[in-house]
């Protein structure tokens, strides 16, 4: 069953009452990891599951349906789109019991020698059981995010 989430702008990423942050550093430039995470790339968006297509960033306010690993369907708005530097949407429709609202944001930061710094952040006002079990889920996310950060890295050039 769909879940209509809280409609939460971008600042709800520091407003949230669970987090869950994860940063790494990866050789792609920051305009291939915003690109990455716009429009997408052949072997999925990184940050999610290899099967998601969605939503892209056309602009502010873009809004597409993505579908995820394990049946997880999100309708989403993009909050925040600077191209090399700022990459957020909003889910606002899951089919997940006990999810208000999520936002999920990267931040891009060139690296001192060459490279991009990620920070992506899970910003979600959650059920308090499953808040309570946020610990258990922040090393397979953080894993998650990390390998598919890595595949920037090993995928041939100028494919997005």
């Amino acid at each position: 069953m769909r879940r209509h989430l809280v409609d939460v702008p971008v600042e709800f990423v520091h407003l949230a009452p669970l987090r869950l942050t994860c940063r790494t550093r990866v050789a792609a430039t920051p305009s291939e990891v915003y690109r990455a995470l716009a429009e997408g790339t052949a072997g999925g968006r990184p940050g999610l599951r290899p099967t998601a297509n969605g939503p892209r960033a056309s602009g502010a306010s873009a809004v597409e349906r993505a579908r995820h690993g394990g049946g997880l369907v999100v309708s989403g708005t993009v909050l925040a789109a600077r191209p090399g530097e700022h990459y957020a949407y909003r889910a606002d429709e899951v089919r997940v019991p006990g999810v208000r609202a999520l936002v999920a944001d990267w931040r891009l930061t060139p690296g001192p020698t060459g490279g991009t710094r990620v920070v992506r952040t899970l910003a979600l006002d959650v059920a308090p059981v499953l808040r309570a079990l946020a610990p258990l889920a922040r090393p397979w996310l953080g894993g998650m995010f990390r390998r598919s950060m890595r595949r920037l890295d090993t995928r041939p050039a100028g494919r997005g």
